[in-house]
């Protein structure tokens, strides 16, 4: 129906089977949308790093390489870096209820101009005639992009949050936790997530407090149904109840 609103469509034919997407939980059809996202250029050369300017991605190799991060079982160094060396532009804005809000609101005038403005809190309506009033965007953060602050941002301490005044540099030598813990000694998670997770907590740290936000990853195996398939809430039939095993296994 859009391709034809538009005079783009060339023809139609007859029915044919043929494979779709389908979403794993809701199990609806997932149709591609050509719209506007928010992106992470990781290949501008941005962040101070070690002396030099260097991109997203090479802080993300450099570590690793130069062993400033140690990766466990090393075998796992080659999954990572196969992400890594073939790293694309990170969309981080998703079309879902869900999650933290995009920071950024936009107001358009008579003549259909649009304005950005991107900050910590919303921006103020100074009446400026022939513009119309400020509307949040409607996306909300990739579910990673919000927890690879992880790190860090569960050590700022809260009453010091609420001051708007302070910046990131002066709340993060404020907070007695990040200053004791951070970066921690060891990150132990499921080798699955080594990229999704591990790599952007990795890339988001070094950005944000340009330091590392652990000294070694420790990735454990995957506990499996009895099919062979990972343990899923989005297949209960899959899943054991802790509250049954514990009586028994502890």
């Amino acid at each position: 129906a859009k391709l034809k609103k538009k005079g783009l469509l060339v023809k139609t034919d007859k029915n044919y089977v043929h494979n779709i997407a389908v979403n794993e939980r809701g199990k609806g059809i997932i149709e591609p949308q050509i719209r506007l996202q928010w992106f992470i250029d990781v290949n501008k050369e941005v962040v101070e790093w070690k002396g030099k300017k260097q991109s997203l991605k090479q802080i993300l190799q450099s570590v690793i390489k130069d062993e400033d991060i140690k990766i466990l079982p090393n075998r796992f160094e080659k999954t990572y870096f196969h992400w890594i060396d073939n790293l694309r532009d990170w969309c981080i804005s998703r079309q879902i209820w869900w999650g933290h809000r995009i920071p950024a609101w936009y107001r358009t005038d008579a003549a259909g101009e649009t304005e950005t403005y991107v900050g910590i809190k919303p921006p103020e309506d100074d009446g400026e005639e022939g513009w119309h009033e400020w509307s949040q965007d409607p996306d909300t953060l990739d579910t990673w992009f919000s927890s690879a602050l992880w790190t860090w941002s569960t050590l700022i301490d809260p009453a010091l949050a609420e001051d708007y005044s302070l910046s990131l540099e002066d709340l993060l030598e404020q907070s007695p936790d990040f200053q004791a813990y951070h970066p921690t000694t060891v990150m132990e998670t499921g080798w699955d997530i080594l990229f999704f997770w591990v790599a952007r907590m990795i890339l988001s740290t070094t950005y944000a407090t340009k330091q590392l936000p652990f000294k070694t990853v420790y990735l454990h195996g995957m506990i499996r149904a009895e099919d062979g398939k990972k343990m899923s809430k989005s297949r209960p039939e899959s899943i054991i109840n802790p509250m049954e095993v514990i009586p028994k296994y502890g």
